[in-house]
């Protein structure tokens, strides 16, 4: 018992330390390590400034918001085009089956992106283009469709090469 009792008293003196360093760092800014351990800014919270159209903006070093401004002209949404198998359904007043008829419907599935903008050459994974018997669109950022023209599968990398 009196081992029991010991173990008791080691771990709740080791937890309430673990607890009360943590609550010194945050609640009265308390780094002894600070002089050993040097500190970076990436837990920091970035200064922001507002750009001409009013958004905030992050500033200093590389932001997420610079990266995607840069390459979005590069993002393309993949379409495909293809028929829909006409549903059959039962008439109840002629006691008979029959078939509607198929309809084309376009479907965004996924996106890739312009590597080539000159060959007009498209990657995408290979899940996204794996249906067969159907025509598939490249939308780009502007709204401007594209038939692709040849496609050329990877399935061990599932990617999945378009030319437009």
């Amino acid at each position: 018992m009196r081992n029991f009792l010991i173990g008791l008293l080691v771990s709740v003196v080791v937890l309430f330390s673990a607890f009360g360093g943590a609550l010194a760092d945050r609640l009265f800014v308390i780094r002894p390590l600070d002089g050993i351990l040097k500190r970076t800014d990436s837990g920091q919270a970035r200064m922001t400034e507002e750009d001409d159209s009013g958004q905030a903006r992050m500033t200093g070093g590389s932001s997420v918001v610079d990266v995607v401004e840069r390459v979005s002209p590069a993002v393309v949404t993949v379409a495909m085009e293809g028929q829909t198998q006409g549903k059959i359904v039962f008439d109840t007043f002629n006691f008979a089956f029959r078939q509607e008829e198929p309809e084309t419907i376009q479907q965004d599935i996924g996106s890739g992106f312009v590597v080539d903008g000159i060959e007009g050459i498209v990657v995408t994974n290979k899940h996204v283009v794996s249906r067969s018997g159907v025509r598939y669109i490249i939308i780009d950022k502007d709204g401007v469709e594209y038939e692709v023209e040849d496609l050329y599968i990877d399935p061990i990398n599932d990617l999945a090469i378009l030319k437009i």
